[in-house]
């Protein structure tokens, strides 16, 4: 009986030390002058709104800065990301859609110092998320274009995987992709 009373509590304690706090960075970048970059979400007015924060490696916290992507419909999220060599951030993730009461692509990017630069939705009726994220990088180290990958629902409800890329300066949309099997999910990662 001692046995089944130290397992059970030995059980509950360690499924509880196990859970992951709804409060933290889903991905992290460390760039070549040590300073961190990371992104998730954060509750804000009651939904979770996109935030994307820089953390200086040195005691001049001036350069840190936090940018937070609002979108009061629902529950949004960033999912990966990349900083080229300047210091421009690329971030994937997705927001709520009100309008089809589902999740959209969605790709942000930022200047050096935190301020918006560009974004694209991809919008579909259906579940969609954006996984990874990539950058080409010119000679001098700047983005030059930037890839996302992840999936877009069907009609059938089956998740087909997508590729998309765009001009890194502007946000233009260069093409896209998308590849799936007709009765299965499809999904691509990084």
């Amino acid at each position: 009986m001692k046995t089944i009373i130290i397992i059970g509590i030995l059980f509950i304690s360690s499924f509880c030390d196990a859970q992951i706090s709804d409060d933290y960075p889903f991905k992290t970048f460390l760039d070549s002058e040590n300073c961190l970059y990371t992104t998730g979400y954060e509750y804000n007015l009651g939904t979770r709104d996109i935030i994307i924060k820089k953390i200086s490696h040195s005691t001049n916290l001036g350069d840190s800065w936090t940018f937070l992507f609002t979108n009061n419909a629902g529950d949004d999220r960033g999912l990966d990301m990349v900083v080229d060599r300047n210091g421009r951030t690329f971030v994937t993730g997705y927001l709520y859609n009100s309008e089809t009461n589902s999740n959209d692509i969605i790709v942000i990017s930022l200047h050096s110092d935190g301020t918006f630069h560009w974004s694209d939705t991809l919008r579909n009726y259906g579940d969609d998320k954006g996984l990874g994220i990539e950058i080409s990088k010119s000679q001098n180290g700047n983005a030059d274009e930037v890839y996302v990958c992840g999936y877009i629902s069907t009609q059938n409800n089956y998740k087909d995987f997508i590729i998309k890329k765009y001009n890194a300066t502007n946000g233009d949309s260069l093409w896209q992709t998308t590849f799936g099997k007709k009765f299965s999910d499809d999904i691509a990662t990084d």
